[in-house]
């Protein structure tokens, strides 16, 4: 067995990918840099911030609700995105041309970019959901390894080749992205990807939250908490003591350390190791505020680094083992993530400007703020609900290894909750095609649901908060609907929906 975060893919086109994805990460922090040699004042910087995360927020937002449209494996959908990214740039760059309509251009420029960052990371965990997990991982940590190299060749650029240097950024990471999608492609991972779009949705024509049509929402509740902590956390140091770079290092801190991880011990104790280690480096940190600006923000970037990159391989890793798109899962999580932390800098800069150069104020912000993370890291499961076990362990001949043997001597307690997920998951997906056919309601099929997962009538009723006769008479219906008088015929029915699939139950 070969645990190599390579994987089955060549060299020469990892390097590739990995390019494009360092370009992806680096371009934030160049085009940031030419915002702020345009921008007359530093309420400008700030809006423009502001504004590029709202953007971002809003389509990670509109991507929950409207994930059939947003493909991101199709190029169609890439090439506008990409144009008004590139125009966003130029907009913001070279917005003191005209003075009048500096910040106007300005803020357009990055609601533009905004959109077409949310739609990169969108379609960079996409791709990965098809590649390995641990390859994912390698990759996002050898981009951010090398994010403080590309961003230090571009900041020493004149202003206006560094606008060009932002414009290019997106366009050499999109080629990185197409040339991973043929590699993908030739391996032929791709056949199943309307099967994975089909089930994004549950219910064509009576769509709901997406916390509720899937449970693995649920499953991810307390990852994407997690994260959104560290986002608030990370806004607030930002906003108060933050630069530009410290960020940078923070990156290549994280990547330096995953890809020693990974290459030395490609184990899933190693990412674990990752989110330990994210903890103590974060309390540090805003300890370390109080003597070392820079140091306190490099520690606090890094572990919020950290975070995100837990949160992208858990994304991949949810993806191969439901085989589902993430766009809904990830447009979610990275909202909720950036809207924390938007809350979080405008916290912090209202505090820093009411505070007026005070130490006191600044110093209580950041007790505040290690209070509220020790207590949250004290009551929460101690992998911070980040999924960690790889579903890619394979032979040196290709060849799927069985891995019952690794778990039954190091055991994962979130296994088995992921495997009643699974079925649950293929249960839900069965009674919607049911439900379609036979022309059930919504509420017949939430019934139904609960039947095929072995509740009884009084545990439906208790969990749909209805009386258990209304419960026996949706069975009713449900049995003249489709035609039978017996539940095990109706059980029957269902796990032969899905024709060429072993029985559920």
């Amino acid at each position: 067995m070969t645990n190599h975060p390579q994987g089955i893919y060549p060299k020469r086109s990892l390097a590739v990918v990995i390019g494009g994805l360092a370009a992806y990460l680096s371009w934030g922090f160049v085009y940031f840099q030419v915002v702020g040699n345009a921008s007359a004042t530093d309420l400008v910087f700030f809006a423009n911030r502001l504004a590029l995360i709202a953007s971002y927020a809003g389509f990670m937002v509109l991507a929950v609700f409207f994930s059939r449209m947003l493909v991101p494996l199709r190029p169609s959908n890439n090439i506008t995105f990409l144009t008004l990214a590139v125009v966003g740039v130029f907009l913001a760059g070279f917005s003191y041309a005209a003075p009048g309509f500096a910040a106007f251009l300005s803020l357009a420029g990055s609601l533009l970019v905004g959109v077409q960052y949310g739609w990169f990371l969108l379609y960079w965990c996409e791709l990965f959901g098809y590649a390995q997990t641990r390859c994912a991982g390698f990759c996002f940590g050898a981009a951010m390894l090398l994010v403080p190299a590309v961003c230090y060749a571009a900041f020493v650029l004149p202003d206006v080749l560094q606008v060009f240097a932002a414009a290019l950024l997106p366009v050499l990471s999109y080629l990185g992205f197409l040339h991973g999608m043929n590699v993908i492609s030739e391996n032929g991972r791709f056949k199943d990807m309307d099967k994975r779009i089909g089930k994004l949705q549950l219910n064509v024509d009576s769509p709901r939250f997406p916390w509720r049509t899937s449970e693995l929402f649920g499953i991810l509740k307390a990852a994407i908490m997690t994260s959104a902590l560290f986002g608030f956390v990370f806004g607030v140091v930002d906003a108060g003591f933050g630069k530009l770079y410290y960020w940078a290092v923070g990156f290549g801190i994280v990547g330096l350390v995953v890809t020693m991880l990974l290459a030395l011990r490609p184990k899933r104790l190693s990412i674990r190791f990752l989110y330990r280690l994210s903890q103590p480096v974060m309390v540090f940190g805003l300890m370390a505020l109080g003597f070392s600006t820079a140091l306190g923000g490099v520690l606090v970037s890094t572990a919020f680094s950290i975070e995100l990159l837990l949160l992208v391989v858990t994304l991949c890793e949810t993806a191969n083992r439901f085989e589902t798109s993430v766009v809904r899962l990830g447009g979610f999580a990275f909202s909720c993530t950036m809207i924390s932390s938007a809350a979080g800098r405008v916290v912090g800069k209202t505090v820093m400007d009411a505070a007026a150069g005070s130490s006191f104020f600044a110093m209580a912000l950041v007790a505040a703020m290690t209070c509220l993370f020790v207590l949250y890291t004290a009551f929460t499961p101690e992998d911070g609900g980040f999924l960690f076990e790889f579903s890619d362990r394979t032979k040196s001949d290709g060849d799927v290894s069985p891995t019952v043997a690794d778990r039954m001597r190091d055991p994962d307690p979130r296994d088995m909750e992921v495997s009643v997920v699974i079925f649950h998951e293929a249960v839900n997906r069965r009674c919607a095609d049911v439900a379609g056919e036979y022309g059930l309601s919504n509420r017949e099929e939430e019934v139904l649901v609960h039947i095929m997962q072995g509740n009884s009538i009084q545990e439906v009723a208790d969990k749909l908060f209805i009386s258990p006769g209304t419960v026996k008479t949706h069975i009713n219906h449900i049995y003249r609907k489709m035609g039978v008088t017996r539940r095990y015929e109706l059980k029957r029915i269902v796990n032969l929906e899905q024709k060429g699939t072993p029985p559920l139950v």
